[in-house]
């Protein structure tokens, strides 16, 4: 038993890098396909941080917190220069929008100026959401 303890055990306490916004879209873009196989629904939470002080310490605290609270098989990334992406399988908006918020609520100090954009693939019919005019895959 102790041999896949590895395997199953609890989630690694690793320092989670960020990735480059070119590999967070083709992430993106590998999502959007198996969603088309499979047909589940995903959401991508973007924060802006363009409200925030864009030091390290800032940076890495935000990276920190969504990593605590983030799935194995979520993914982490760079959506453009002052915005961070999570990609969420299989969740739904109103799921990505409680995990936003406790984001948010998470970092006092720069919790009055942090915004989120929020993002279902493929969109709900029926989701108070606003909908995004954002596009989930923009060329690169």
């Amino acid at each position: 038993m102790k041999r896949f303890h590895h395997l199953f055990g609890a989630k690694e306490d690793s320092t989670i890098d960020i990735n480059s916004e070119k590999i967070f879209y083709r992430q993106l873009k590998i999502e959007r396909s198996r969603t088309h196989r499979n047909g589940h629904v995903f959401s991508v939470v973007v924060f802006d941080l363009r409200g925030v002080r864009l030091n390290k310490k800032n940076v890495g605290r935000m990276i920190k917190t969504i990593s605590s609270q983030i799935h194995d098989y979520d993914y982490i990334g760079w959506y453009d220069k002052k915005k961070i992406g999570v990609i969420l399988p299989y969740t739904s908006a109103k799921e990505a929008k409680e995990f936003s918020k406790n984001i948010i609520n998470s970092i006092n100090n720069v919790r009055k100026k942090s915004k989120y954009t929020l993002i279902t693939y493929p969109p709900e019919e029926k989701s108070s959401e606003k909908k995004s005019t954002e596009p989930i895959l923009r060329s690169m």
